[in-house]
């Protein structure tokens, strides 16, 4: 007659599987990390960006603890957010980002990825409140906090990333909240981590463009224009587009 087992023989007993099981999820789930970031990579249209999306929901459910999962999701739901016009898709994609940017803050406080999603997808989830509502709202306190902390563990991480944000957050705040100082400043330092970062150089145009410094304005969209798309194709060509219709409207 075999003897009762006590609770914690017990659990032992039954999560041995999933224990042994470990290391080959593991593998698994970065095998599928490793596709999302290949289709992230051609995220030319929001296709392969979904295709990314699926990747990493897919790693999750083998390891929903992974912290390199969570960010990515985050970041891809920002670049989905990012290329709509629409408020309420950039409403409710910048709200999915935000949480799995929480989840890779949560699971590792001290690296800067999460943070800096946060604030992006935060951002962009905020966009669909008006500018007095937004600065009323806790969204402004939050996306300040995930800036500030970015600005502590990586000022340098996606070239300048928090300072391009508060750049563009002191540009877009009503009078007499506003600083062009604020948002040179902060903006010109971005370009000293990523000088060829046309999403930088795009906002720089923009804050030139309404303080009707054209010269320098049409500086920066030309130093965008000639950026080889080589590091980010994606990315530096969404922007020269911008650059583009901008110049257009110059």
């Amino acid at each position: 007659m075999s003897r009762p087992r006590t609770g914690l023989a017990l659990a032992l007993a039954l999560l041995g599987p999933a224990l042994l099981e470990t290391p080959a999820r593991a593998d698994a789930a970065g095998d599928l990390i490793r596709r999302g970031d290949q289709a992230y990579a051609r995220r030319f249209a929001d296709k392969a960006t979904w295709e990314a999306v699926d990747f990493y929901r897919q790693a999750l459910k083998l390891q929903p603890q992974s912290f390199d999962a969570h960010w990515r999701l985050a970041r891809a739901f920002f670049w989905l957010a990012d290329g709509t016009d629409d408020k309420e898709r950039d409403k409710s994609l910048g709200g999915q980002g935000y949480e799995h940017a929480q989840r890779a803050v949560q699971l590792r406080p001290a690296r800067v990825e999460g943070h800096f999603y946060s604030a992006m997808c935060l951002g962009e989830h905020a966009k669909s409140m008006s500018v007095v509502k937004a600065l009323r709202s806790s969204a402004r306190g939050k996306i300040l906090g995930a800036l500030d902390a970015v600005l502590r563990i990586d000022r340098g991480f996606d070239g300048g990333g928090a300072d391009r944000a508060y750049g563009m957050y002191y540009h877009r705040l009503p009078w007499p909240m506003r600083s062009v100082d604020k948002a040179l400043t902060h903006l010109n330092r971005a370009t000293t981590y990523d000088a060829g970062r046309p999403r930088t150089r795009f906002y720089l145009a923009q804050v030139l463009l309404a303080e009707k410094r054209r010269d320098e304005a049409r500086r920066q969209i030309v130093f965008c224009l000639q950026t080889a798309p080589k590091a980010d194709p994606p990315e530096i060509l969404r922007y020269q587009g911008h650059c583009r219709q901008l110049l257009k409207g110059m």
